[in-house]
C-alpha cells in the first residue's frame, strides 16, 4: 500500500524503497504552507525486534519560519509527547526546539548542544 509518501503504482514497487530513498523523494516533495499528516513509525534494532510509532505532524511555513508540531499517540507508554521545531530560513537566528513530557508535565527547551541525541528511540 502506498501512503502518499512516494509515487507509487502499487504496494510492490513501495516495499522496493528503502529508508534513504523514501526520505529523499520525501524532502524533494512541496508541501505548501500548512499541512497535517498521521506519521506510522516502525524502528528495527539489530536483532530484528520492531517498535512502532505513531504520530500526528502539524507543519506551518509562515514569515521564513518553518514550524513543526509532533504528537505522539501511541504507543502509550509515549502518548501526547510533543516535539516543537521552528527552523528559521535565515543564518542569523538559530532554530528553537523544545519537548513537551506528559509525565513531568512541562516543556523543556532542548538546547542545539543536545540535537544530535536519540528522542523517543528514533
Amino acid at each position: 500500500m502506498c501512503l502518499g509518501l512516494v509515487a507509487c503504482t502499487d504496494s510492490s514497487q513501495a516495499a522496493e524503497l528503502d529508508g534513504s530513498a523514501v526520505a529523499r523523494q520525501v524532502e524533494a516533495r512541496t508541501e505548501g504552507d500548512n499541512s497535517v499528516r498521521e506519521l506510522e513509525m516502525k524502528m528495527t534494532d539489530r536483532r530484528g525486534k520492531v517498535r512502532k510509532r505513531i504520530a500526528t505532524v502539524l507543519h506551518e511555513e509562515s514569515e521564513g519560519v518553518r514550524k513543526t508540531l509532533i504528537v505522539y499517540s501511541q504507543p502509550t507508554s509515549v502518548r501526547d509527547t510533543a516535539f516543537l521545531s521552528y527552523d528559521h530560513a535565515g543564518a542569523d537566528r538559530e532554530d528553537e526546539q523544545w519537548l513537551y513530557l506528559p509525565a513531568m508535565r512541562k516543556t523543556r527547551r532542548i538546547p542545539a548542544s543536545d540535537r544530535g541525541d536519540y528522542f523517543l528511540g528514533t
